[in-house]
C-alpha cells in the first residue's frame, strides 16, 4: 500500500518500500524517483533505529514544478535526511546531526536550502560534493537558536519573495511572525512583523508543510494577513479522529475554529498544471 508523505508544488508525493513516487491530480502526470539507496549502496534499514516510524517522512519538499523541468527533492524523516536531484540514480542520506539542533522546517529559497528549528535557530543545509563525486550533508549556522523552546516553527517564502519565520506558541495557541532580513556587509536578522502584506499562510504541523498565497487571488476561499492551520483532534475509542482548521489573524490577534468532522487525511495543495498554448 502506498503511503502518501505530503504534497509540494501543487504534486502529491507517495512512499511503498522506500520507492518514492510523484503525482500531479490535475493532469495526471506521475514521476517515479530512485528508490532510497545512496552511492554506497547504504539502505535506510528499519532495524537500525529504535523507532518504527524511522520511514516517516516529517516532511517532504520540492525545490519546483517538476512540469518546469529540472528540480531538487528533499526528504526529511525522524532520524535521517535525504536529498535528491532530478536525474541522479542515488541519493544522498544522511543521519540528523547529534551536535547540532535538527531543523523541523525547511525551505527551497533562492538556490539555498534553509531550515528552522523548533528553539528558532536558523539554518543551511549544503550539499557538499566530495571526491569521486561522494556527497554530504552539512548543516550551517545562520542565525543562534534561542535558549527558550518556542514550539512549532515554520518557513513559507511570499509571493514578493520574502522569507518567513512562523511561530505556534504551543502553551497559548498564539502565532507570531518574523522577515528573515539578509543585507551586504550586515549579519542576517529577524525582524517581527504584525502584518502579511495581504498574504494568507496555510500550515499543517503533522507534514511541516508551509504554503503562502496571495489572498486577492483567492476571493472568497481565504482572508488576508490570516494563517491557517491545520489541527488534527486525538484519536479515541469513543471519538473519531477528525480535523479542526483554525483561521489566526496576525493582526487583532483574533482566532477562528472551522472543524471537519470527517476522518480523513487532508494537505494543503496550490493546484499547478502547464496547460497547452490556445491556437488562435
Amino acid at each position: 500500500m502506498y503511503h502518501c508523505a505530503g504534497s509540494s508544488h501543487g504534486w502529491l508525493i507517495f512512499e511503498k518500500e522506500l520507492v518514492v513516487t510523484l503525482l500531479n491530480p490535475l493532469s495526471g502526470n506521475i514521476i517515479h524517483l530512485p528508490r532510497l539507496i545512496d552511492r554506497s549502496r547504504h539502505i535506510l534499514r528499519r532495524h537500525t533505529y529504535p523507532s518504527n516510524d524511522y520511514y516517516g517522512f516529517t516532511s517532504v519538499i520540492l525545490s519546483r514544478d517538476p512540469s518546469l523541468g529540472s528540480f531538487e527533492f528533499l526528504i526529511f524523516g525522524c532520524y535521517y535526511i535525504a536529498h535528491l536531484k532530478f536525474g541522479d540514480k542515488f541519493w544522498t542520506l544522511s543521519e540528523r546531526l547529534k551536535d547540532f539542533c535538527s531543523p523541523q522546517s525547511l525551505i527551497f529559497y533562492k538556490d539555498r536550502i534553509i531550515g528552522v528549528c523548533k528553539y528558532g535557530g536558523i539554518m543551511c543545509l549544503d550539499v557538499i560534493i566530495g571526491v569521486k563525486g561522494s556527497r554530504r550533508i552539512e548543516l550551517r549556522e545562520i542565525i543562534p537558536k534561542c535558549d527558550i523552546y518556542i514550539g512549532d516553527c515554520f518557513l513559507s517564502e511570499t509571493t514578493l519573495g520574502d522569507l518567513l519565520v512562523v511561530y505556534r506558541y504551543t502553551n497559548c495557541g498564539k502565532f507570531k511572525v518574523s522577515k528573515l532580513i539578509e543585507s551586504d556587509g550586515q549579519l542576517p536578522r529577524l525582524v517581527p512583523i504584525d502584518n502579511l502584506d495581504g498574504h494568507s499562510i496555510f500550515l499543517d504541523f503533522l507534514h511541516n508543510q508551509s504554503i503562502s498565497v496571495l489572498a486577492s487571488n483567492y476571493v472568497g476561499y481565504c482572508r488576508p494577513n490570516s494563517i491557517y492551520y491545520l489541527h488534527r483532534q486525538r484519536r479515541s475509542i469513543l471519538t473519531p479522529s477528525g480535523v479542526e482548521i483554525k483561521e489566526f489573524n496576525l493582526e487583532d490577534q483574533s482566532c477562528q475554529k472551522h472543524p471537519i468532522p470527517i476522518p480523513v487525511e487532508l494537505f494543503w495543495i496550490v493546484p499547478s498544471m502547464t496547460l497547452p498554448h490556445s491556437k488562435v
